[in-house]
């Protein structure tokens, strides 16, 4: 992985990748998920993958309707 920032690592480029980038992606994700089509999640998939080849997050991320999935389990246990 290449660094943004001679100071950042790769461990905090993945850090921060995961608690900017992902938290907005499933910020309510419960609530717009169902109202999304095929088109909107390709290119928030698609957007995801050019972030694994630049770098900036790890390549295991799961797409995003696992993301999603997995946010709403974690909802509903809190629940």
């Amino acid at each position: 992985m290449r660094s943004v920032c001679p100071k950042l690592t790769d461990s905090a480029l993945l850090t921060i990748y995961r608690a900017v980038v992902v938290a907005k992606l499933i910020y309510a994700s419960s609530a717009y998920a169902g109202f999304t089509t095929a088109n909107d999640r390709q290119q928030i998939q698609t957007f995801i993958l050019h972030c694994k080849q630049a770098g900036f997050c790890a390549s295991e991320l799961d797409n995003i309707d696992k993301i999603c999935i997995s946010a709403d389990n974690q909802l509903f246990i809190k629940i």
